[in-house]
């Protein structure tokens, strides 16, 4: 039989696309953050500058306790004197402030001035300011009592007494100056001293200081603010001027001590303990912290002596200047 051969076409290879040599597009690099850096040159600064002010820190925590508590590291003896035993001594009580202030200014004479307008007190406006202070001696020992003008309560700090005696011409000016005659002096506190301090039999008993009279008057279309001492000192200024704002935070910062009775003072007594306290737990903590973090070891070291050689130079400096060294 007859077989028919059938042509196949010829192969042909399948057309590949033509190669492409295009690179591809380079990635956009992201901004470098610095927030992370700042963060930690400011952690760091925070870290070394603490351990360099690491004694000031631990000083003012600890004087600050000192403040407050007179019988710390001293041989001060505190004891508190309630209102109930200031009662039971017969303590001598103030008049009214109102009464005293009115006295005070009973004797100005305006017309003689630029002023020809009469001095007239403000009603109310007068108070006792200040507290009573009495010097005495028991023994071996002195006593000092700081006593509310309102007989609300007090304290009575004793100590060793010290042999020193002024020399004959230091005369004590406060028992000549002249005093009001209604106003309470050493002879008035005396049996009361002796009363409070129980056993302990006290010699030479002086009042040291008395509270002050503080009221408003008014000249006219004037208002001053008065203070009067025991020696019978009058000190004026305008009313509308109150005292600046420094002298306030002044006064805030170094009021201290536990006024003997439930009040402002007492509280704020406590709130200085408390920073106190707080000042040395920052200082203690923050050496704890810096310490868990091993390469800021040597740095930190490095700061803590600088701050606690820098302290010991100064405080010599100062201390020598006051002449306690």
């Amino acid at each position: 039989p007859r077989t028919e051969t059938v042509a196949t076409p010829p192969h042909r290879p399948t057309a590949l696309p033509p190669a492409t040599h295009a690179t591809p597009a380079p990635a956009r690099r992201r901004p470098r953050r610095r927030g992370p850096h700042i963060q930690k040159w400011i952690r760091r600064t925070h870290l070394y500058l603490g351990l360099a002010l690491l004694p000031w820190v631990l000083l003012y925590g600890v004087t600050a306790l000192l403040f407050n508590h007179s019988n710390w590291l001293s041989p001060t003896e505190s004891l508190e004197l309630t209102a109930a035993e200031l009662e039971r001594s017969q303590a001598p009580k103030l008049p009214a402030a109102d009464d005293l202030a009115a006295a005070a200014i009973a004797g100005l004479k305006p017309e003689e001035g630029d002023f020809a307008a009469p001095v007239e007190l403000v009603a109310g406006s007068a108070k006792w300011t200040g507290n009573f202070s009495i010097q005495a001696t028991a023994g071996s020992r002195s006593a000092r009592f700081s006593i509310d003008p309102h007989l609300r309560g007090g304290t009575l700090r004793t100590f060793a007494r010290s042999d020193w005696k002024a020399p004959v011409w230091a005369k004590d000016l406060e028992e000549d100056a002249p005093t009001l005659q209604r106003w309470p002096n050493t002879r008035d506190w005396t049996p009361a001293a002796q009363r409070l301090a129980g056993n302990l039999a006290l010699e030479e008993v002086s009042l040291r200081r008395s509270p002050r009279i503080e009221f408003t008057v008014v000249q006219g279309k004037e208002a001053y603010r008065c203070e009067v001492d025991s020696a019978g000192k009058l000190d004026i200024e305008p009313a509308a001027q109150s005292a600046p704002l420094r002298q306030q935070l002044l006064r805030l910062h170094v009021q201290h001590g536990d006024p003997g009775f439930l009040g402002a003072r007492s509280l704020w007594f406590l709130v200085v303990d408390a920073m106190g306290v707080a000042m040395i737990l920052w200082a203690l903590s923050g050496v704890i912290m810096w310490w868990a973090i091993r390469p800021t070891r040597k740095a930190g070291a490095f700061a803590i002596a600088g701050g606690a050689s820098g302290m010991g130079v100064l405080g010599f400096l100062v201390l020598n200047i006051a002449g306690l060294i």
